[in-house]
Formats: C-alpha cells, structure tokens, sequence
C-alpha cells in the first residue's frame, strides 16, 4: 500500500523483484507519480480511495495477491540484498505460518532503543544509527489473516487467533522513513490513536500508543492520561516509562525518577517492546540531575553505559557531568571517547567546548564550540558557552545570562506595516530557501515588509541577514505559535509569505484578514487551506493535483546573471570540482569518496564549500587516504563570496541523499558561472541539468565518477557545456522572477496595491464543489458513523460538523476566518474530496445557524446538486439512553479538545430519558416539517440498518447521492460499539417499568 512515495517505491520494488513471483500495489490517492513508476518496476498497480486507518489499509494489497505466501513491504522499505534469497527456503520449509523480519529504522538523532549504524553501510544512507523491531512481514495467503489496529497495523494477532506458528526469518528490510524530512504526521496518529483507544478501551497498548503522538506534540497532561489509563489496565514496564518520560517534560523529575524505577523493576530480562534498560538509566540520570544530585546522576548514566557503552545521550551527559564537578579527566576521555565515535555529533563538540572553557584552554574551547555551531547552527548550549569564551578571551566578565550572539530584534515594539504590508515568514534564514525569501523580499521592494524566523541567530543565516538589512528590512524572532500570532495582529500586514521547508514549523495562524501564500522548497505535496500555493519546480507543480489549479503558481528560483563572470577559455591545471551545499546528514552523502575518480592521478581537486556534520565525519577519513590536498572543505561561505567561489571553478558536483529535491540554488549559480554540472536525476533538477547538453545526470556512484574523469580529461567538452549552461541561465533570470512575484501580488506596475475593502470578496474566485450533501441527524443517531463509512471511500467528501455552532467557533478560531463568507469557503474546501463532492453533518441547531446566515437560494448556489440524507434510529429509546449515557461521561461536552480518558460510572436517570426521549421525537416532527415545506425528499437511512452492513449501507447512500464507487473498493467492517449491551438492556427494563408507574 503507497501513497506520494515516488521517492522510494522505485528502490523498494527493484530490491524485492528477484525473490518475489508477483508485485502489487494498491494506491491511495497519490499525487507524485507512484502508480507510474510501480509499473515500470514491474508491479500490478490498484487505485483504491484511502479505507481510514492503517489496518485496513495494508489487508487491501493482499486481497489482490494470488501468491501462496505475502510478503508486505512499506513503500519506503527495501530489502536487504545480501539476505533476501533465503525468503525462498522459509517458505519452503513449511515449519511455521509466518515470519517475524527484522526491521532496521534508522535515524539521524540518537532516540530510544538505539543501535549504532555501520557508517559504511551503503544501506544505512548515513544514517547515525537505527531502532530495531521484528514484526510479522511473511505469512502465508488464504487463510484469513487480516491485519489489525487503526495506527500500529500488525497481522500477528490474527495469525494467533487461528493457531498460526510464527518463526523468525533472518532477512533484514531497512526502513528509511524516518529520514525523510518533513514527514511527521503526528495529527494523523492521534486521530487513528483515539479511535483504536475508543475501539479498545481495555487494551493497555492502545492508551500506550495514544499517549505517544500526544507526548510529541507537547501535549503532556493528556499523554500522561493516556500512559496512566493504560498502567491501570496492565501495570507493565512500557506504561512506567512513558509515565515517566511525560513527567520529565512536565518537570516533575521526583515522580518520574520513580516510574522510571518501576519500569527498570517490571523489565529485568531487558525485553521491554518500547525502551531498553539503558533508555530508562539515562532517564533516571536526567531525573537525579534536575533534583540537583549530580553524584546518584553520574552514577545512573554509567549503568546505563554498562548496558549501552556506545550510547551517544549517556556519554555526552555524564562528560559534562563529570566537568561540572571538576573531573576534567575523565570527563576528556569521555568528550575523546564520543568524538571518536561520532565524529559529526554538535552535542559532542559542544560538551568538549565547555570542558575547554573550565580548563582555561580559550583557544581550544572556541574552535570546537564554533564547530559545534558549524554542524547545528540552533545548539544552544555551544552558543551560551561561546559567548562565555569571547567575553574571558577579552577580559570581560561574562554576562549573567549568556545568549546566542546576533539576536534578532525583539518583536515588541513592531508597528502595523500600512497599506500592501508583506511579512515573509521562515524557519531559520539559512540555506537555499534562506537565499530565496531574500529574493522575494527585493522583489518586492516597494511594498512595506518584515522578515519574520524562528532563529535568528548569527550563526544561521550565511550572510543573508545583513542583505535583508540593507534591502531596508527588518528581521523579527518569535519563540512560538502563539507570539507569532501576537505579532501579526500587531502587524497587520495585507500579505505572509510561508517559505515552508522540510523544518516547517507552524500550520497557517491568521490575525486577521491577510493573505496567506505557500512557497514550497521541498518536495513533499503541501497542504490546503493557503490562498495561493507558488512552486518552483514543474516536478513539485505535479505534486499538488488536490489543490485548486487555479491557486498554483508556478515561480522558479531566480538567478542574478550579472553577478557571475563568464568562464575564460583557457585550459588550467589542477582542473578544480566545485560543490556547494549543506552538509547535514540530510543532505550530503557519507559515501563520498565513492563517486569520485582517483582525483590525484588526473590532476584534479575538489572544493566543498558548506557547514554540517558531514565535514567532520569525512576529514578524519579523507586525511588518513593521504587526500587532504585534493579534498578540500572551505565552511560556509556567505551569499556575496559564491561567485568568486565559482569563478576558481572548472567542474559544477552536485550529490544530496534529498530524494526530493526541488530549483536547487546550488545548480542555478553554477549555471550562472557557466559550469558543465554533474548531478543526479531527482526531483527537479533533470529540469535544470540536460544529459549531454550541459551537464550529466546518473545515481549510479561509477557513472557519476566516469563522467568526472571525462570531463577533467576533456577542456573541450567542459567548454562546450559551460557554455550551454550559461545559455541555460537566461531562463531562471532575477528579472523574470520579480515579474512573477510582483504579478501575483497585483504589484506589476511597481506601486503598492490599496488596503482591501473590509467588505470586499477574496481576490480570487472562490473554490466550488460539483456535488453537495448533508447528513440530517439528531443526538445520537448515527450520524458520525456514517459519516465515518462515505469518508472512508475517500470519495464522497469529508463530512465533519463544519455548521454546529461550538465546532464553528473553533475552526473559525483555528483557521482565523472570522466572516461567515471567508469561514464557509475554507470549510467547501476542507469537507471536499479532490472529485468535487462536498459532505457535511447537520442538526437542527446548524440548520438554524445556515438559515440565519443564507438565504434558501444562497444556499443552493453555494452547495450545487444538493442532496439531503436523513439518519434516524427506529429504537428511539436506546437512542435516549445513548445521549443520557454521553452526556454523563462528557463526550457531548468536547469540542475539538483532549480524550476522555477516564470516563465516570453512568448513573441511571429516568427522568433525564424521558426528557431526551421527548426531544429526539420533537427533533424528528421539525425535521419531517421542514423537509415538507423545502419540497424535499431526504434519502432516509436507519441506524440498525448501518450497523447491521456498514459497507452495504455507505454504498447504498453513495450510489443514490450519484456517486460512482469503483467495484473494487474496499471499506472494510467497522468494529462498531454495540448499544445493546447488558447496561443498556438494564436501563431499557427499568425505564419501562417507571414509565408503567408513572402512568398509574
């Protein structure tokens, strides 16, 4: 099962093609070319609409299979080369019915369960190390086995269920997913999280994985919740962890030592599914150090130690421990000990600059701070130390509470920005996307602006800070959401700018009534709810079919051709390989020397001209080759020095591990300096580099250094091509670029465009959908679950309470629509699928708001072919019960707020009943009224007749509201609540028997 994984599905499909008899994919809904792609790999490719939740997406592959054995691989999976033929012999061996496979999912960052990556692992893609788990991939066809679980899908449990034997198979599948960046979808679990807590509220794993997308997102108090409600159920290790984890981040260091101790007392055989018994030592140190007992910390980490001796947290926090109690020693054989490891960690430079700071050694403690901050630019603690050492190096004191030098000017005094205000908002100003948001900005010259980031730090932004400065601009930092809020209603501004980049740290958060444009520097398909979407790649364009075409535009990066001499003719030696990029893990491969030809004998050189990680991994290597004089880092260089840079140049080298890659700068000024380029074919950049024109174009690490070698050999063909690449130039020039920016911004003519009439209509024509529906119900009438069957088609619209007066309130706040008009026409977008078929949930109450809101014929006009379906229950006294019951327990209560995760005992309420009762039949009388005077005729749907056959039903609906489903579609069964349970049956019998003596 894929959706929008053209990244990886080509990889993932060529690496299990020798050991398999048949590829299938099932897509659902992709927007980057997947299905294509699968094709030519050699897979059977099914298009199904998305079926809800994770389970039931990957039973829908196997439904299609025909093999007597499956294989499930994820479309950023591969399977390792080395053991992948022995598939064949499990499967034939016939000792169990399934196999366990172990997973490797690798990481940049050290995180829990931690196993270190070979670095010279093609497979491991530089990654630093990886977390282990084994779940079941391999089982055998046509026995019913289904997976199960809405967000941790596993078909293990089935296998069980029917007496399934399950072994061990030794062929590894690496999984780089977590790689990827940008890829979080932590709003997307918590949605399959509840509804699996909500299916199973007795199983302790379900609050366990619901507490764990809660706890990334920062919400603790519901997280730990979630961790206590499952430690009630089943008092077992993981539960304690996580309880302790949220009350570290809580700062409740004494609670969460002790859980973190009672998670150590249940794991004694360290087989724990969520932590290793180093994970919680490490904690318990963390814990020991906020509660100010450095020597039980200490102590804590080397057991963790003991049991991990390469773990990078524990090395790293107890060197500095160790520094911080005057143990210099040991603490610099540890920092040593780390290093040695993990050359590129800033963790481990900065810990080494502090120790440096303590033994007086300035010099020393500055340059491994500075290369702390040349690998994560953000690391706090080696900005506060540097400070620290520049203030002792000048004979200062240092002062009381170091900062980060270069901090951007405080957002507290910002005044509104007047008439055609732009605020261009970014994560951090640094790298390409840094490079372009100061390209807009002096396109955009003539209208008042602010550049607004995260981090503004000095060591951030390559020079550009001082370009905005001099373009006049001002450079504002915000620490949070709800500042940047603050600050925009402060501003006032007409348009934002949202450079969104893989980091994007913030969903839109309107002030008011500006404008909100998208520009993507990634690749990753970018989401609704932004008035314009500008992309800068025809490869990206392709990536946003769900959005409206009309909102896409297409602006590439641009290039000022004046900056960038023309190359001289002359043929020089050494023949000099130019690179200019980030070197974060991310982006630089760790294989370098792989794609190069033997550089020494050809008389050839390499310049590496960037900052990250990858540097210090590499020069250690690079030095001990004897290839120090060939291959050269020169660190980062600011915007202005890149065309005397380039000009020393004869070869353009471009190399990232981005799968994704959009205009890449690098490329754009390489061409601008009349460089031949040698890349690789992704994302966007065949666009930029022709195969034998200007450059070459391979993934292949042989290729790339044959094409090298080539061109080193050849000043003719080098010459050839630069000048193709100059020609190439012309069509990404600044000019073109700042027309296009200035159009879309209705600024073509220079001038600033007028304030907005209060009043006035959106600029651009709002989106309509083709087909409208609204599901009529009453309080507990099944409503959202057949709501929950048509949206799982993922073809009959996404209808959710967009008109309920609380639920209004809450998006409107959310979305920062504050008139109706503006509110209505975000909400035709959010409750449509991409084929134009609009869905909505309706009570009486959200009938008023619309009435009051819309006339009868604006309705019309709004929602085209507008159909009415109406939910009831012909047991209208469970559906009483069923109110009373929720109104108890607070689910009616919550609008878009946390999970109840502990809900109270019902009491039994006769008069309560009787009193919904009489309202559900009121409801239905005025309902039945207005639906006769509209001359309507609703498509009726009864409750029992859904949760008797929930596909059937939702198929029934969408065929009479004229909606095609492919025949092939799978919904699948919901594991739908039963309502007559023995409680509910208990309450039907004493309602009945007050009702008779009450009619007595």
């Amino acid at each position: 099962m894929a959706r929008n994984e053209a990244s990886f599905i080509a990889a993932c499909l060529q690496s299990a093609r020798p050991v398999v008899d048949e590829m299938v994919l099932v897509d659902t809904g992709s927007t980057d070319g997947t299905p294509d792609l699968a094709v030519r790999a050699g897979a059977r490719v099914i298009s199904a609409g998305w079926p809800g939740d994770l389970g039931r997406a990957h039973d829908l592959p196997v439904a299609h299979a025909s093999g007597d054995w499956i294989l499930t691989l994820d479309g950023d999976e591969v399977l390792d080369p080395a053991t992948a033929p022995a598939l064949r012999a499990y499967t034939a061996s016939g000792d169990h019915d399934a196999y366990r496979l172990p997973i490797r999912n690798y990481s940049y960052r050290p995180m829990v369960k931690w196993r270190r990556a070979d670095a010279h692992d093609p497979l491991a893609r530089g990654a630093l190390g990886y977390l282990p788990s084994v779940p079941v991939r391999l089982f055998r066809h046509g026995r019913g086995y289904r997976h199960q679980g809405f967000l941790h899908q596993s078909v293990a449990p089935s296998i069980l269920a029917a007496g399934g034997r399950i072994g061990l198979a030794d062929v590894a599948i690496h999984h780089y997913g977590p790689l990827r960046l940008g890829s979080a979808k932590s709003a997307l679990y918590v949605a399959l999280a509840r509804r699996q807590a909500a299916a199973e509220p007795r199983s302790a794993q379900a609050w366990i994985d619901l507490g764990q997308p809660l706890l990334v997102r920062a919400r603790y108090p519901a997280a730990l919740s979630a961790f206590r409600r499952a430690w009630s159920l089943a008092r077992s290790a993981s539960a304690a962890f996580w309880i302790g984890q949220t009350l570290l981040k809580m700062a409740q260091p004494a609670a969460a030592r002790a859980a973190f101790h009672e998670a150590l007392a249940r794991n004694r055989r360290d087989a724990a599914r969520d932590f290793d018994n180093a994970d919680a030592w490490e904690h318990i140190a963390r814990a020991q150090e906020a509660l100010g007992r450095p020597r039980d910390a200490a102590a804590a980490y080397r057991r963790a130690l003991a049991l991990r001796p390469d773990s990078p947290l524990a090395l790293n926090d107890l060197a500095g421990l160790l520094a911080e109690g005057g143990a210099t020693r040991q603490a610099e054989a540890l920092a040593q000990e780390l290093l040695a490891r993990y050359a590129g960690l800033d963790m481990a430079w900065a810990t080494l600059g502090t120790l440096r700071v303590r033994q007086g050694d300035l010099a020393g403690a500055r340059q491994a701070l500075e290369t702390a901050l040349d690998i994560e630019p953000r690391s706090r603690p080696a900005r506060t130390n540097l400070v620290v050492c520049r203030a002792l190096a000048a004979g200062r004191r240092p002062p009381p509470e170091a900062r980060g030098g270069g901090a951007a000017r405080s957002p507290g005094g910002a005044q509104p920005l007047g008439r055609g205000g732009v605020v261009s908002l970014i994560d951090h100003l640094g790298g390409g996307a840094g490079r372009v948001l100061v390209d807009v900005v002096r396109a955009l010259r003539r209208r008042p602006q602010v550049a607004v980031c995260l981090d503004a730090d000095e060591h951030t932004h390559q020079g550009l800070r001082a370009e905005l400065a001099a373009a006049g601009v001002r450079l504002l930092a915000v620490a949070s959401e709800h500042a940047l809020q603050a600050l925009l209603r402060r501003l006032r501004p007409e348009v934002v700018i949202h450079h969104r980049g893989p980091d994007a740290w913030m969903d839109i958060l309107r002030a008011g009534r500006e404008r909100w444009i998208a520009l993507g520097h990634d690749g990753a398909p970018m989401p609704p709810g932004y008035d314009d979407y500008v992309v800068i790649s025809g490869f990206h364009a392709g990536r946003q079919r769900h959005l409206p075409a009309r909102r896409v535009h297409f602006i590439p990066n641009g290039v000022e051709l004046a900056r960038f001499a023309r190359r001289s003719n002359r043929a020089r030696r050494p023949v000099t390989i130019a690179m200019l990029t980030s070197l974060d893990p991310g982006k630089f491969p760790r294989r370098l020397l792989d794609y190069l030809p033997r550089l020494e004998a050809l008389g050839a050189r390499l310049a590496i001209a960037g900052r990250g990680a990858r540097r210090h991994e590499l020069e250690p290597e690079i030095a001990a080759r004897g290839l120090g004089g060939v291959v050269r880092f020169v660190g980062p260089i600011a915007s202005r020095r890149v065309p005397q840079f380039l000009a020393g140049a004869d070869i353009g080298l471009h190399l990232t591990e981005t799968v994704e890659e959009q205009g890449s700068m690098a490329i754009l000024e390489m061409l601008a300096s009349g460089l031949p380029i040698v890349a690789e074919p992704k994302g966007g950049l065949p666009e930029m580099v022709t195969q034998d024109v200007n450059g070459f174009l391979s993934l292949e690490s042989k290729e790339v250094a044959g094409a090298l070698e080539r061109l080193i050999l050849s000043p003719g063909l080098r010459r050839r091509m630069g000048a193709a690449s100059r020609r190439h130039a012309r069509r990404w020039s600044m000019a073109r670029f700042r027309r296009r920016w200035r159009a879309l911004l209705r600024d073509a003519d220079g001038e600033a465009a007028p304030a907005p009439d209060p009043v006035a209509p959106r600029r651009y024509a709002p989106w309509r959908p083709t087909l409208a529906f609204l599901v009529c119900c009453t309080p507990r009438s099944g409503a959202g679950l057949l709501c929950e069957a048509l949206e799982a088609t993922g073809l009959a619209g996404h209808p959710h309470d967009f008109f309920e007066p609380d639920t209004a309130r809450a998006l409107a706040e959310r979305w920062g629509e504050r008139p109706f008009g503006r509110y209505l026409e975000r909400a035709l977008e959010e409750g449509a699928t991409p084929n134009g078929v609009f869905g909505a949930r309706l009570t009486l109450e959200g009938l008023g708001t619309l009435r009051r809101r819309l006339a009868a014929d604006a309705l019309a006009q709004r929602l085209p072919e507008l159909r009415y379906v109406w939910i009831v229950r012909r047991d209208r006294l469970r559906q009483a019960i069923s109110w009373v019951r929720a109104r108890q327990t607070g689910t009616l209560a919550r609008i878009d707020g946390e999970p109840e995760l502990a809900a109270p005992r019902c009491r039994f309420d006769a008069a309560a009943i009787a009193r919904r009762l009489a309202e559900i039949e009121a409801q239905e009388v005025a309902w039945h009224a207005w639906f006769t005077a509209c001359g309507v005729t609703p498509i009726r749907v009864a409750y029992e007749d859904l949760a008797a056959d929930h596909e059937g039903t939702a198929r029934r609906v969408a065929r009479r509201l004229g909606i095609a489903l492919p025949r092939r579609l799978y919904c699948g069964e919901r594991k739908m609540r039963a309502m007559a349970d023995r409680t509910t049956g208990q309450w039907v019998r004493r309602f009945e028997d007050w009702s008779r003596r009450r009619a007595r």
